[in-house]
Parts: C-alpha cells; sequence; structure tokens
C-alpha cells in the first residue's frame, strides 16, 4: 500500500487542495528564523477540510538549531501531533549543508522529539543519504529524479528500491488536474494509518546507541525506522546512477 502526494510552498499560492488530486500534502511552514510561507495556513486549512493526510516542514539554515527549532514549533502550534513534522536539509542558503550535515541534523531533530514527543522525518537528496549516517529513530524522505521531464504519478519510480525510505520525491515537474504549473510528486510507503503515526505524538522508539566505531564510521549504510522497524545496513544506489539533484527549494520558494 501507498500514497500519492505533493509537496507545496509559496510557489504554490493559491492552489486548491480540494480539487488537485493527492492523498497527502506537505506544507512549508517555516525558514531560518525569520520566514513564515504567505499560504501556509490557507492551505493547511484547505488540505485539513478536503480529508488530506497533512505534512508541514521547517527549511533549514544552517543557524542556531535551537532557534530554528522553536521557530519552527511556534508556528506549527496546535498542528503537532496532526501533521507530520519535516526538516527539509539543502544547501541553498545553508552554510552547515555538507559541513557539518550530520551533526546539525541530528540536533535539531532531538530537540523537536524532546518537546513534542513526535519524531520528525529529514527530507534529503540521495548523494547526501550516507552524511546521515546513524542519525537515529528519524525516517527519511529522499529527493532523486530521472528526467525534468513533466510526468504524472508513477506507480514505480525510477531507481525505487536502490535503497529504503520512508518517502521518495521523484519529481519537481509533476503536472495535475487542477493546477496549470509544476509541482512535486512524491510516494509515501505506507497507507493513512502509518502516516498517522508518523504524524502522531509517541511516535519514537527506542534504539541502543550507536558505539564510538559505528559513529564514525563512513560508508554505504544507513540506519533509520521504516514504520516502526530499525532498517540497517542497507546498500545505496545498487544500479551505480546517481540521477537528478537539482536545488528543489529553489524552485519552491
Amino acid at each position: 500500500m501507498a500514497l500519492n502526494g505533493i509537496d507545496i510552498s509559496n510557489w504554490q499560492s493559491g492552489i486548491n487542495l480540494a480539487v488537485v488530486p493527492c492523498d497527502f500534502v506537505v506544507i512549508k511552514a517555516t525558514e531560518g528564523t525569520g520566514y513564515v510561507n504567505p499560504d501556509y495556513e490557507r492551505a493547511y486549512r484547505q488540505a485539513k477540510t478536503a480529508g488530506k493526510c497533512l505534512g508541514i516542514y521547517h527549511y533549514a539554515s544552517g543557524g542556531n538549531i535551537q532557534a530554528e527549532a522553536e521557530y519552527f514549533l511556534k508556528n506549527a502550534g496546535s498542528r503537532v501531533g496532526e501533521a507530520m513534522l519535516v526538516l527539509d536539509w539543502e544547501g541553498r542558503s545553508n552554510p552547515a549543508f555538507g559541513v557539518n550535515d550530520r551533526e546539525w541534523v541530528k540536533a535539531w531533530c532531538n530537540y523537536i522529539s524532546t518537546k513534542t514527543s513526535v519524531n520528525p522525518v529529514i527530507y534529503v537528496q540521495q548523494s547526501m543519504m550516507s552524511r546521515l549516517q546513524n542519525i537515529g529513530n528519524y525516517g527519511l524522505w529522499v529527493a532523486q529524479y530521472a528526467s525534468m521531464e513533466p510526468i504524472g504519478y508513477q506507480e514505480n519510480p525510477w531507481n525505487e528500491g536502490a535503497y529504503a525510505c520512508v518517502m521518495r520525491q521523484y519529481s519537481s515537474s509533476g503536472r495535475l488536474s487542477g493546477w496549470n504549473g509544476n509541482l512535486d510528486l512524491n510516494k509515501f510507503y505506507g497507507d493513512r494509518q502509518a502516516w498517522s503515526r508518523y504524524a502522531g505524538k509517541g511516535n519514537q522508539t527506542t534504539s541502543e546507541k550507536p558505539s564510538e566505531e559505528e559513529e564514525n564510521q563512513e560508508g554505504t549504510t544507513l540506519d533509520l525506522v521504516f514504520f516502526g522497524r530499525c532498517v540497517e545496513n542497507l546498500e545505496m544506489g545498487k544500479n551505480g546512477k546517481a540521477g537528478l539533484e537539482p536545488d528543489m527549494e529553489k524552485c519552491r520558494g
């Protein structure tokens, strides 16, 4: 069982989420410590009324970790426990990207988890997955594209199965009825109940702390929570193809 859905930001302001076909919507809420998506609240209300599975994300600016986490939580408000919480980890306007990825992301997620009893999901491009090795019990939403050609929902996205993830973004050139423009297309590997588990409070699971050797190990393995199970030692990029990994946030805003 899987769900098809989209993620949106200010670039899709005014989109009618009751008309565009999607099982779920992940909406940009905040960026850094000074930006709130002006269409965030309207889009969220409309998606909720339309019965969509809900998610909200924070675009990391790589600044003060606690300040960015608190800013996100302030604007998330009562949506915590109802919407999947997501950290968007990309390179644009983020000096920590490619420098101390694991430390920053882990600290932000740990802070959110401690404050809310919800484990956030991490959005990241496929080539950066190994930098988040042993990150903890935080699911990954992985972006990797076969091309930039316009497409609709795909039952079996390109390179599916090469690595494990909670959710896969396989296009930023998606075309769906009800919106005259590009959309990010995603596949969530679970049903509505599984989505609710990621969104709901108490979704934390306990795992043994990795040894110092495991903490410092580099390679092509990743530990992550996949529907409540710890998936260990997964090979990345089995077919050797890197795929397209454009600056998605630059397109989304």
